[in-house]
């Protein structure tokens, strides 16, 4: 599959939009789930604290979602950095060398292939529109 290419095709690109949308609001309801079951699988019956951080972790990615469902590169851009800080979190934070690997592959590769996406689907917009001033 040949990402640059500059041809007008809204199946692609409804595709692409389709799929990113897709990790971000997936990936918002997993880590829902995650940071309200940590708090009370491993700290005891702390439900009100998970749930708050789970509701800071889902407001964040479902802001993320609104600005790339309207804005593909705002969003693109906003899932990038979001990759480069839980990195730089995990540096301040000193995880060991497993953690990395299990939190990229289970969120920042993740990240990556939404912002990646997310600019896929905006080239192929920009191509269509090209497209069209042309008509």
């Amino acid at each position: 599959m040949n990402l640059l290419v500059r041809v007008c095709d809204y199946e692609r690109m409804n595709v692409e939009r389709l799929s990113a949308r897709l990790f971000v609001g997936l990936g918002a309801f997993v880590w829902l789930l995650a940071a309200a079951s940590a708090y009370t699988g491993y700290w005891g019956p702390t439900l009100k604290h998970g749930v708050g951080e789970a509701l800071v972790l889902g407001v964040t990615a479902l802001a993320v979602l609104v600005v790339g469902w309207m804005f593909e590169r705002m969003g693109a851009l906003l899932v990038f950095l979001s990759a480069v800080g839980a990195v730089i979190y995990g540096i301040i934070m000193g995880w060991e060398v497993g953690v990395f690997v299990t939190v990229g592959l289970a969120v920042i590769v993740p990240m990556i292939m939404a912002g990646l996406m997310f600019l896929t689907a905006a080239e192929t917009q920009s191509v269509c529109d090209l497209e069209e001033k042309k008509r």
